[in-house]
């Protein structure tokens, strides 16, 4: 079972809009589509070390970092793989709002976070209202997909002088 959330609420204090426009995948959008975007989105906080994705629950939700960080996990059989470490402006959980599959990571609190949450069912209805929302999201999120091999080819690297030096580490011998 996940940790408690510190507090859900919407937070009126910022200008989601501007927020959202500084956010890579959403940085090419008109006014008018961020500001329908933001008009359906909330905050969430969470304390440090909750976990606010696990991967195979089911995902319905696009996060981005207002403050604080989180970890991005994949459970390995000995510890945890860590994929990524974002910060405030980064996002995550952006296949949620796409399609219907569970989570592929775990995204933990490294400290006191707070996260906007875009619902999926509300970014398909905006995306049905302005089909050229959906072409920008799509160059945003292809540039992320044209990353991803080149951070499979470090994690593989780590895992492979991870699994060679690991005997060696001073932590293996009682």
């Amino acid at each position: 079972c996940a940790p408690p959330r510190a507090h859900r609420s919407y937070s009126r204090d910022m200008d989601t809009t501007q927020l959202l426009a500084r956010v890579p995948l959403f940085h090419e959008l008109e006014q008018a589509d961020l500001e329908r975007l933001a008009s359906v989105t909330r905050s969430e906080s969470y304390a440090a070390e909750a976990e606010i994705v696990r991967i195979g629950d089911a995902g319905h939700s696009l996060y981005v970092v207002l403050r604080g960080s989180v970890v991005v996990v994949y459970p390995g059989r000995s510890a945890d793989v860590e994929l990524a470490r974002l910060t405030e402006g980064e996002f995550f959980g952006e296949m949620a709002i796409l399609n219907s599959k569970p989570r592929s990571a775990t995204v933990r609190a490294l400290d006191a976070v707070t996260v906007l949450v875009l619902e999926k069912d509300d970014f398909t209805r905006i995306v049905l209202e302005s089909p050229q929302l959906a072409l920008k999201v799509m160059e945003a999120l292809s540039v992320r997909i044209r990353n991803t091999p080149e951070q499979l080819s470090g994690l593989f690297e780590r895992a492979l002088r991870d699994q060679l030096t690991g005997p060696l580490h001073p932590g293996t011998f009682h």
